[in-house]
Parts: structure tokens; C-alpha cells; sequence
């Protein structure tokens, strides 16, 4: 493969995170050995740029949304791990 073609796939590759994703990256490695991998949680950036959260095929238009208080203090402090990880 030539140089040329090289830079051209690089940056389909190496696409850097948005916020949500980075969030969501931190909250993948806090659930990763826990049932809630199985529940499917997951942070996604909506098109308006707002957080959705899915838990069990389930979407939220927001963490506030979410009925369970265990899992919304659990993307709490998955916001708060980045916020410090940032700051």
C-alpha cells in the first residue's frame, strides 16, 4: 500500500471521541465485569449533541430519565471520572 492511500485510511481509523463517547468509554471500563454489560448500558450522543442513554433495548432522553438510582449514580460518576480525568 502506497503512502497516499495510507493517509487516506488513517483518518477513518483514528477518529477522536466525542464527549459522550469518552464518557461512555469511562462507563464501558466501570461495568465491564458487572451484569449491566449484559443490560446493554450505553451513552450516545443524540444528532442535537445531547446524551441518550440505552439500558435494556430501553432509551432515555436523559440520565435524570432513568427509573433505576443505582445505574443514574453509576453514569454520574462515569461523568465525574471524566470531568476529573479533563480538569
Amino acid at each position: 500500500m502506497d503512502k497516499k492511500a495510507i493517509k487516506q485510511i488513517i483518518p477513518e481509523i483514528i477518529k477522536p471521541l466525542s464527549i459522550v463517547g469518552e464518557i461512555d468509554e469511562i462507563l464501558q471500563d466501570m461495568i465491564s465485569s458487572t451484569p449491566l454489560v449484559e443490560r446493554g448500558l450505553k451513552l450516545v450522543e443524540t444528532p442535537a449533541h445531547t446524551i441518550s442513554v440505552w439500558i435494556d433495548k430501553q432509551r432515555y432522553e436523559n440520565i435524570e430519565d432513568v427509573p433505576e438510582d443505582d445505574v443514574k449514580q453509576l453514569l454520574h460518576d462515569a461523568i465525574k471520572k471524566w470531568e476529573d480525568k479533563t480538569a
